[in-house]
């Protein structure tokens, strides 16, 4: 009688505490969500407290907690901080867990943990165990998304992942095909594009337009051919962004990529400097960088010194101190930039593509053309007609490697003005004379190339371009020029 009895209790207590694990988005977690997404992580946790307090069982504020320490890792790249968000993680997921199973956020949480793990450890190059928290998130969102279709933040994770799915090079095929992973960019973009418009004027939604906006500036502006979505996504931005540093950022690094480096500039200064937001010291790089496209030394060099004084990181240090370098030689400071050039390999390589370059210029210990080098970054600010001036008044001559990077300016600068019949003409003669070159030159003539036929509906040359461009190995840029590459072939695949 007595266990009996014991039993029962014990069942009750269960039942009990199952049933009291819940996921309870409410006002306080929406009003926290949309905090820790503008970086303002105190007055986001201040809501996770009174939430705490208030209501206990509430397994959401885990959620809320983790997207703090991952945006920390994100944003600061501090080995600490990846150490915290990897320990927290592992027992967040555990409590998350004793969920409500029946609840739509049960496995989104879950996937949520799995990706935000897994895109901090491709910042510190953990890739074999990011693969599998990315399959992992792939798989429990795909589930989520049948048993719950109408449920919204799906979408915006499954638009991401389907993005990055539709854009992995063909040598990696073979591991998406064993994780059970699929998807093409189109469709990832779309649903994403889909949560912006939905959520756009529901203030109960508004983080789900914020982290969508986010993550289509990433594929407008690392996965498309052209600068037409860019474009489109611009236009769903407003105001009341420029009070959310993520979006400030994303805001800023599309208009770069547009060409429209003084409105980056304007934006990048104005935006909110308030101890109340988490330091994106990225920022600063990011307006020192518009500044030297300007070819406004002076206050390139400045902000280049102050993310490197603040930045603890690793990522864009070098090429930092590289365009410090740059700014020297423009200056016609020649002993400046060799010797920043030699402080370039006393620096950590990071692992983005502009840093092995910096790496490589330094250990060639070859000086730039000014000429050219400025063209090229006048190019970059959008400022065309200043740049295409400057190599067509230069009377001096051109070694062949030089000549060679004119004639692939000349092609992106011509691309950029509309100008495509001199564009193509351009980049054939690139492909022609520098497919043997190790320079990025010839590789990303094909990319453009590419680009150029898509845009023009000749879908087979445009196919051919980007194949050739995969099958040319130079030794600048190549991952991000092979990625774009491929996923210009399965867009093509798309349409067909």
């Amino acid at each position: 009688m007595y266990k009996g009895i014991k039993l029962f209790l014990i069942l009750i207590v269960l039942n009990g505490s199952a049933a009291a694990q819940q996921f309870d988005f409410n006002k306080n977690c929406v009003e926290a969500y949309q905090r820790i997404l503008s970086l303002q992580f105190d007055a986001g946790q201040a809501y996770i407290q009174v939430e705490k307090k208030n209501n206990p069982s509430n397994l959401f504020p885990l959620v809320l907690e983790n997207y703090i320490d991952f945006l920390t890792v994100f944003i600061s790249e501090e080995e600490d901080a990846f150490k915290r968000l990897t320990e927290r993680k592992n027992e967040r997921m555990r409590q998350l867990g004793f969920g409500d199973r029946s609840s739509p956020y049960y496995r989104w949480s879950l996937a949520m943990l799995n990706l935000q793990g897994a895109v901090a450890r491709l910042k510190f190059g953990e890739y074999m165990t990011a693969v599998f928290e990315i399959r992992r998130a792939f798989l429990l969102l795909e589930e989520n998304s049948k048993l719950y279709p109408a449920f919204a933040p799906n979408n915006a994770g499954m638009g991401l992942l389907y993005a990055l799915v539709g854009s992995v090079p063909p040598q990696y095929h073979w591991g998406v095909r064993l994780a059970s992973m699929h998807g093409t960019i189109h469709q990832g973009r779309e649903m994403l594009y889909a949560v912006v418009e939905n959520s756009t004027g529901r203030a109960d939604e508004k983080h789900l337009r914020d982290e969508s906006l986010f993550f289509l500036s990433f594929i407008e502006t690392n996965l498309m051919p052209d600068n037409s979505g860019a474009e489109r996504l611009l236009n769903h931005f407003d105001v009341t962004d420029e009070s959310n540093l993520l979006l400030s950022y994303a805001w800023s690094n599309m208009l770069m990529r547009l060409g429209r480096n003084d409105e980056a500039i304007i934006r990048l200064r104005s935006r909110s400097q308030s101890e109340a937001y988490f330091p994106f010291h990225y920022l600063d790089y990011l307006l020192a960088d518009a500044y030297l496209r300007k070819l406004e030394t002076d206050s390139a060099v400045f902000y280049f010194q102050q993310f490197l004084d603040q930045f603890k990181g690793i990522n864009y240090k070098a090429d930092a101190k590289r365009k410090m370098a740059w700014a020297a030689l423009i200056d016609d400071e020649r002993v400046g930039y060799k010797k920043l050039m030699v402080s370039v390999l006393e620096t950590a390589i990071g692992q983005v593509d502009a840093d092995k370059q910096a790496h490589r210029e330094a250990l060639q210990g070859i000086t730039p053309n000014t000429v050219l080098l400025k063209s090229r970054l006048l190019f970059d600010g959008g400022y065309y007609a200043r740049a295409i001036a400057l190599l067509s008044d230069y009377k001096g001559d051109f070694d062949m490697d030089e000549q060679l990077e004119k004639t692939y300016r000349l092609g992106r600068i011509h691309h950029e003005m509309g100008n495509l019949t001199d564009a193509i003409v351009h980049y054939q003669k690139t492909i022609e004379t520098g497919a043997n070159n190790k320079a990025y030159y010839a590789a990303n003539a094909c990319l453009k190339l590419g680009a150029v036929y898509e845009s023009l509906g000749e879908n087979n040359k445009a196919y051919q371009a980007y194949n050739q461009c995969l099958s040319m190995k130079p030794d600048e840029y190549r991952n991000s020029i092979h990625q774009k590459a491929q996923a210009g072939i399965n867009r093509l695949s798309e349409k067909n």
